[in-house]
């Protein structure tokens, strides 16, 4: 069997396209097994990193006393988690550091913003 050098997925040798992303088969095909493919690194796995990073950073400033910094936390996580399913749908590889830090960041955020809620009642 072959597969698809944009995708990954397994085809027919005979194939002139990529069943699964619809990539024509000229010189994009790699005939190797399952364990030599090796996903292509997503255009973003650096900005990822960085972006989670300051998910973190604006989350924790709001417990040092820097008001309103936490949402910028938490939109920043929600952007890095949305980057990384567009990564997995593309079977591309994503920062998995990136991602856990933005996961980190919103969970931090999120505890931040209730806390900031549940203050002014």
């Amino acid at each position: 069997m072959m597969y698809c050098a944009h995708c990954g997925k397994e085809m027919n040798e005979d194939a002139n396209y990529c069943p699964s992303c619809g990539n024509t088969v000229e010189q994009e095909i790699i005939a190797s097994s399952s364990n030599n493919y090796r996903a292509k690194k997503s255009r973003y796995y650096e900005l990822e990193t960085i972006l989670g990073i300051l998910a973190i950073i604006f989350s924790l400033l709001n417990y040092i006393g820097v008001i309103i910094v936490h949402l910028f936390g938490i939109a920043l996580g929600i952007i890095i988690i949305s980057m990384v399913n567009k990564d997995k749908k593309m079977n591309e590889e994503y920062s998995p550091v990136g991602y856990a830090m933005g996961i980190i960041g919103l969970i931090i955020g999120g505890v931040a913003l209730l806390i900031g809620v549940l203050g002014a009642l």
